[in-house]
């Protein structure tokens, strides 16, 4: 079989059948893939939606079961994955008809381990918002820690690569992130791939509550060790393009955390929970990396409110001025 699609659902009853429709309306043969579809203990009518729907797809495999979060979901899709490559694609984005084939056709031509997808943004109505810029080109392929890494879940993975990773269950911002960054160690031939794939869906509900709260930000110190660990029981002693991947994916998780977690409330128990972490883990040299775009977050705590404070009264000043 040439590919798995794997599919977490949870409260998407409006959404499910339209991303169904749009992964049936493919130029594959149905024996060529598999659809597996997760149901998440979704309280909504989403379960009665996929079994209706799975009476004329063949190659639709469903599995129930109760909430125990995306992470396991997609997790039970890959224990029973058949595919020589898997997606991975959430309930409430589409993929544009016809694009797999010519995905996979170039897959298999370049003998391809990771490639990266394009993604488009929409809102709810359907109206065009944007595409992502793309991290990487086509006629390049480079091994994983040289070619460029993207957190979204646009990724097209040689199971070979996969083989026994797995979400981390308790990373509840970014568990892509971390799947991504510890597959793309092992692969030896990346790319990207131009053509029109991902429909993303931008909806209204704003997360802003549920990313600055209390538990992401414990899950974002729980990410920074899980990559911590692998890096080290994987890499002990990295070379430098090898520790400058890990220390690039380590520092999205600080700069998470700086962004949801300790500016917005001024938290000085969140920051000194991070620089804790951070020195414990001997990555407090981050800091002065992550300096450029969370600026003084190297100083004392107050010392780096007051110079934010006075960074953004400058920056007023100077707006007020240049509009005169």
């Amino acid at each position: 079989m040439k590919l798995s699609i794997i599919i977490p659902v949870y409260k998407v009853e409006d959404y499910v059948e339209k991303c169904l429709e749009s992964i049936a309306s493919q130029d594959i043969p149905t024996d060529d893939y598999e659809i597996i579809v997760i149901n998440d203990g979704s309280p909504d009518n989403s379960k009665n939606i996929i079994l209706e729907f799975q009476k004329h797809q063949p190659n639709l495999i469903f599995i129930d079961q109760e909430n125990q979060g995306v992470s396991v979901a997609r997790n039970r899709g890959l224990e029973i994955a058949k595919g020589k490559y898997i997606v991975f694609i959430d309930p409430d984005d589409t993929i544009v008809e016809n694009s797999l084939s010519k995905i996979i056709e170039r897959a298999y031509k370049d003998q391809i381990d990771v490639m990266y997808l394009s993604l488009d943004s929409y809102d709810e109505q359907g109206n065009y918002l944007f595409t992502t810029e793309k991290n990487g080109d086509d006629s390049i392929i480079s091994d994983g820690f040289t070619h460029a890494r993207r957190t979204y879940l646009t990724t097209l993975y040689n199971s070979d690569c996969i083989k026994n990773t797995r979400f981390i269950k308790g990373i509840l911002r970014g568990q892509d992130t971390v799947f991504n960054a510890m597959v793309q160690t092992k692969a030896q031939r990346c790319s990207y791939c131009s053509v029109p794939y991902y429909k993303y869906t931008q909806r209204e509900q704003s997360s802003r509550q549920f990313v600055r709260s209390d538990a992401v930000f414990q899950s974002n110190l729980f990410a920074i060790s899980i990559l911590n660990d692998f890096q080290k029981e994987h890499f002990p002693n990295p070379n430098q393009q090898q520790k400058k991947y890990f220390d690039e994916v380590i520092c999205l998780f600080v700069q998470r955390s700086f962004e949801w977690n300790i500016l917005p409330q001024k938290n000085k128990k969140n920051f000194d929970q991070l620089k804790s972490k951070l020195k414990q883990l001997d990555l407090y040299y981050l800091l002065n990396d992550l300096s450029k775009k969370i600026k003084n977050c190297n100083q004392p705590f107050y010392l780096f409110l007051l110079l934010n404070w006075l960074d953004a009264k400058r920056n007023q000043i100077a707006s007020f001025f240049k509009t005169k």
